[in-house]
């Protein structure tokens, strides 16, 4: 259990699952806006990670610690790739619209 606090992994891994859940229903939901689906797959990375790190902490096993660590490494690098492509597509087309996507082919 985690040392020395009252919350257990059931609450824990509750909150982390939490998390994921609502970043892969900010995917799905998301049809339109670039930025927020990018939020919402940070969300869903976070959500995982988290997990991995309760888990890890109840267990006393670093492993999932590190492979957190690592998912957020990932997460921080595919960020800084999605919000410079949202940069380069709102300067091209003045807006955040995923349904012009298909523009992009010429």
């Amino acid at each position: 259990m985690l040392a020395s606090s009252n919350v257990t992994l059931l609450q824990t891994v509750l909150f982390g699952s939490l998390i994921y859940s609502i970043g892969v229903y900010g995917i799905v939901v998301n049809k339109r806006n670039l930025l927020m689906l990018l939020m919402a797959t940070e969300l869903a990375l976070l959500g995982l990670a988290l997990n991995f790190a309760f888990v890890s902490v109840f267990l006393m096993n670093p492993f999932g610690q590190l492979y957190a660590l690592l998912i957020l490494i990932a997460a921080a690098a595919e960020s800084s790739i999605g919000l410079a492509l949202v940069i380069l597509w709102y300067r091209t087309t003045g807006n955040l619209s995923i349904l012009k996507i298909s523009h992009l082919k010429s």
